[in-house]
């Protein structure tokens, strides 16, 4: 006789989520991320590791999709608070129509994750393109995009030189991608498999040692970027 736990598919989770899980992953996301804005900004590592969660769960789809919406809508809303203080009513609507640019982003995720393409590619390529979306027709308010979080970290943010500020949410959002391939990957399979997993953690470290070592170089040639005040 067959084990029961022999059925068990081992592609992801298959402990289905409650709603309410899935409604705590989107206060999480709004959380951490509106925390990297203003508090700490090491934060944006981590931040988009619940909105994946949200995204691409198996199951209560309409109300995943609802809840990126509105998640997205009160996040940034959030994060542009200020703007309420010109127009409230400006504010409210911009921040409705940014959330609204989360759902293809969700969608897409969603798409890749049933295709086993690695969140630690899909969701920095899909996450940006929703940046530039936002940068678009009656858009054009970037805020709430996961590079310009980094400006504190000088080393960080040089490498838009090359690639602008989408290059560096693109690395940003690598490393919350590759949390959660780790953490799929260590709670679907009976045996993780440390070596896929450790390749996966491997390139996107890669990737940072990259972009600070081209930082710190970039910073050492004109010693004085590193301080406040004019340029010399």
């Amino acid at each position: 006789m067959t084990a029961k736990s022999d059925n068990i598919p081992l592609t992801g989770p298959s402990r289905k989520c409650k709603p309410a899980q899935a409604v705590s992953d989107g206060l999480l996301w709004i959380t951490i991320s509106w925390a990297s804005y203003y508090l700490c900004p090491a934060l944006v590592f981590i931040g988009l590791l619940p909105f994946v969660r949200l995204a691409v769960g198996p199951d209560h789809f309409r109300l995943r999709l609802a809840l990126v919406g509105i998640s997205g809508a009160v996040y940034f809303g959030a994060v542009e608070y200020w703007f309420a203080l010109y127009s409230p009513a400006a504010w409210v609507a911009l921040a409705v129509l940014q959330g609204i640019t989360l759902l293809p982003v969700a969608l897409t995720l969603r798409w890749s994750d049933r295709r086993n393409i690695p969140m630690a590619l899909a969701l920095p390529a899909f996450w940006v393109a929703g940046e530039y979306l936002r940068t678009l027709g009656p858009f054009g308010f970037p805020n709430g995009a996961l590079g310009p979080v980094l400006f504190r970290i000088l080393p960080a943010i040089q490498i838009a030189d090359l690639g602008g500020i989408f290059i560096v949410s693109f690395a940003a959002a690598a490393v919350s991608g590759v949390l959660f391939d780790l953490w799929r990957d260590y709670s679907a399979a009976p045996r993780a498999d440390w070596r896929a997993m450790s390749r996966k953690a491997s390139a996107v470290a890669l990737l940072w040692l990259v972009i600070l070592g081209y930082g710190y170089h970039r910073l050492a040639e004109s010693p004085g970027a590193a301080q406040p005040g004019p340029a010399p």
